[in-house]
C-alpha cells in the first residue's frame, strides 16, 4: 500500500534506476547512490516486518519517507542525465503526481491542517481543564496536562506495556498504580470518550460529570480513532 500508492512515483523510479543504471554495469554499493538504495530496500524491508504487527501504526513507514524524500531527487538526476527524452518526460510526470498525491495526502489528514474551530475547541478544552482544581491525571495523555500548568502523569499504553511484563519492576509499578488510587493521588481524573473507553469503574474514585461537550468538542487522534477527553472522576469522599 505505501510503495504503491503513497511512494507509487518514487517506487517507479526507483525500478527505472535500477533497470538503466544498474545495467550499464557500475558497481552501486561503491557510490553514495548505490548505499542509498541499500538504505531504502532496507527501509521497506524494514517497514514490511512492523507493518505485520497488530499494535503498528502509520509512523512505522517513517524511515520510508525519509528515504524516499532522498531517492525521489537523487534517482531523477540521474535518469534525467541519461538525455533520453522518453525517460526524461515518465521522471518529470512521475515526480509531478508524486508532489501532487504527498500534497493531497497532507490535505487528507486531520491534524496536518488545524482550523480555527479546532484551535478554539482546543483553547476551551484547555482552560476547562485547568479550572478543575489539583492534579489532574488523564490516562490515555500525556501532554495536556502540562499544557493547563499541571503535574504529569505516566501514559496508561506506556504503563500497560510495562505490565505486560508480568516482573518484579511490573509488579511494584501495578502495586504502586493501585496505591495511588487509594491514596487519591490524583484530584480528579478524566477518562476518553473512544473506540476503546475503559469500564466504568475506578478503584477509589466515583464518577460525577461529563465535560468538554457541545457540538465542537476538542478531540485527539490515535492511528485514525477519535478521542474526547470527556468523563471526569473525582475521589470518593
Amino acid at each position: 500500500r505505501y510503495l504503491f500508492t503513497y511512494y507509487a512515483a518514487g517506487t517507479l523510479l526507483l525500478i527505472l534506476f535500477w533497470i538503466f543504471v544498474w545495467q550499464r554495469g557500475k558497481n552501486l554499493w561503491k557510490n553514495p547512490v548505490g548505499l542509498y538504495i541499500l538504505f531504502a530496500i532496507t527501509a521497506i524491508v524494514q517497514l514490511a516486518l512492523q507493518s505485520a504487527h497488530s499494535g503498528s501504526y502509520n509512523n512505522v513507514a517513517m524511515p520510508l519517507a525519509a528515504m524516499m524524500a532522498i531517492m525521489i531527487p537523487t534517482v531523477s538526476y540521474y535518469l534525467l542525465n541519461r538525455n533520453d527524452a522518453m525517460i526524461r518526460n515518465f521522471v518529470l510526470a512521475a515526480v509531478l503526481i508524486q508532489f501532487g498525491g504527498l500534497f493531497y495526502s497532507f490535505r487528507s489528514v486531520p491534524l496536518a491542517m488545524i482550523t480555527k474551530k479546532e484551535y478554539d475547541a482546543g483553547a476551551a478544552f484547555i482552560s476547562e481543564l485547568r479550572s478543575i482544581p489539583g492534579n489532574v491525571f488523564l490516562p490515555q495523555h500525556g501532554f495536556l496536562s502540562f499544557m493547563a500548568g499541571k503535574q504529569t502523569f505516566g501514559n496508561s499504553d506506556a504503563t500497560e506495556d510495562c505490565e505486560i511484563a508480568s516482573d518484579s519492576t511490573a509488579l511494584r509499578l501495578h502495586a504502586e498504580w493501585q496505591n495511588a488510587f487509594a491514596l487519591h493521588r490524583y484530584d480528579a481524573i478524566i477518562i476518553d470518550d473512544g473506540p476503546y473507553r475503559p469500564f466504568d469503574s475506578i478503584p477509589g474514585y466515583t464518577f460525577v460529570r461529563e465535560m468538554n461537550l457541545g457540538p465542537n468538542p476538542f478531540v485527539t487522534r490515535n492511528a485514525g480513532a477519535k478521542y474526547i477527553p470527556r468523563y471526569v472522576y473525582l475521589p470518593k469522599k
